[in-house]
């Protein structure tokens, strides 16, 4: 018997039935709404989008990195990056400069607002991750990204063995 409002019985009442069961399908389905979801946290809370996180997120962890190097990183076309990029350099959120060795090499930079625009998402990716995750037990969180951690290895692995670039959305 199921408690009223257990979680058991929130999942069974809230799972929306699928007719396509791949689990790509339905990994896609929860990727779909959790980063619609958090990327109105973030607009709404920081005036940034999920896909100019990102972009952000990358340089902080890499400062001085080469424009050319976050197309892999964020997953995106080289065209859209340079727009989102000039577009947050406009904003005042990065700097760029041009490379020692070849000046067509921009150098990437957080500007101190852009810092504190990372920081202000950091707490609230963890916030939203929690709340999502909040639904299983610290067992099974650490199973499932394990799980999520071994496929993608295998994924990454497969497409190096195929000779397939990393980053599969890539258009040069």
């Amino acid at each position: 018997m199921t408690r009223k409002g257990s979680s058991t019985e929130k999942l069974s009442h809230s799972a929306v039935p699928q007719a396509i069961d791949y689990i790509t399908f339905r990994l896609d389905v929860l990727v779909s709404v959790a980063k619609f979801d958090a990327s109105l946290v973030y607009e709404t809370e920081t005036a940034v989008s999920l896909h100019d996180l990102r972009v952000l997120r990358n340089v902080a962890f890499q400062p001085g990195l080469i424009q050319g190097q976050l197309v892999d990183l964020c997953y995106v076309e080289k065209t859209s990056l340079s727009k989102r990029v000039t577009s947050l350099e406009q904003r005042g959120f990065l700097r760029r400069q041009p490379g020692v060795k070849d000046a067509r090499q921009s150098r990437l930079t957080l500007t101190k607002t852009g810092e504190e625009i990372v920081a202000r998402c950091e707490v609230l990716g963890r916030a939203l991750e929690g709340d999502m995750l909040s639904t299983l037990s610290t067992t099974e969180r650490k199973v499932f990204e394990r799980c999520i951690d071994k496929i993608t290895a295998q994924l990454f692995y497969q497409r190096n063995q195929m000779g397939m670039q990393q980053s599969p959305r890539l258009r040069r």
